[in-house]
């Protein structure tokens, strides 16, 4: 059952690049994007947590482990994910993505003292073989520096992600986890977007409210449709499946974010970024 959740989780990520450049035509910029997905999923989370009351973590330092959670795996993730598909579109972002895994294996022989078979050793081998491909020989996506920038800090951010939640989910309930990093995350993205602002404080605050209505439900659906029901299914799937495997079987998302980018905006890879998309669906495969 783990993997399937896991998978199901991935697809769904798999429809944040593309959903974001709809969102970006709409007018909205990288961080209002990001501000609006952590928005509406906080707020998904809670009232999940108001029908079922899980228990609320009781101690300082659990509540200071998740508020930073919410800063650095999901205001960090959410925040450079968007900027990745604003400067190299949502196929290379999403691929970019997937150095995550590569670190998650690290920290799951250093800190959990998981031992990684030689099979699944070949799976992340061959899995990220396609993602560093893909970069390296993708086709016609933007490889700007900025684009690579970003997208790899992505990918570290969200690995932190992958790390920290098999620590919480072992004491706090999913929900509570992602109640609590949500907002937390979204307070930090809005008080970016206020500094950096060229505009007064009434004007930005102004421009986040007055955006196109079809802008907005787009961004309720990555906040409920790409965020709260997939970040579900993967705490429900953590629980069941160590770190490491767990992260080379959701690298099945950028796979999916490709094939909708070229559907709908033309980003094509060449041959040669095919061959090595192929190689990530193997690796994710033997898993």
């Amino acid at each position: 059952m783990g993997p399937i959740l896991l998978f199901s989780a991935a697809a769904l990520w798999g429809l944040i690049g593309p959903l974001s450049k709809l969102i970006f035509a709409g007018g909205m910029l990288p961080l209002e994007t990001a501000f609006w997905r952590g928005s509406f999923a906080g707020l998904a989370f809670f009232i999940h947590w108001l029908f079922n009351r899980h228990p609320l973590p009781c101690s300082l330092k659990q509540i200071t482990a998740i508020v930073l959670f919410g800063l650095f795996g999901v205001a960090l993730l959410e925040g450079s994910f968007v900027y990745a598909v604003s400067y190299g579109g949502a196929a290379l972002a999403s691929v970019l993505l997937y150095s995550a895994p590569i670190w998650v294996n690290i920290a799951g022989v250093l800190f959990f003292k998981e031992s990684i078979p030689l099979k699944q050793r070949l799976s992340l081998s061959l899995a990220f073989s396609g993602v560093l491909g893909i970069c390296l020989w993708g086709g016609n996506a933007d490889f700007s520096a900025p684009a690579l920038v970003w997208g790899l800090l992505s990918g570290l951010s969200y690995a932190s992600f992958y790390i920290s939640g098999k620590v919480f989910f072992r004491h706090t309930h999913p929900v509570v986890v992602y109640m609590i990093a949500f907002p937390v995350a979204s307070l930090a993205i809005l008080s970016v977007i206020l500094i950096t602002s060229p505009s007064s404080v009434s004007e930005t605050v102004s421009h986040l409210v007055s955006l196109k209505a079809e802008t907005i439900t787009a961004s309720l659906l990555m906040g409920l449709v790409c965020t709260y029901l997939p970040y579900l299914l993967y705490g429900a799937g953590l629980k069941l499946v160590e770190t490491s495997r767990a992260a080379i079987m959701t690298m099945v998302e950028p796979v999916v974010s490709v094939a909708i980018a070229a559907v709908m905006w033309g980003e094509l890879f060449s041959v040669q970024g095919y061959l090595f998309a192929a190689l990530v669906i193997i690796g994710v495969a033997m898993a």
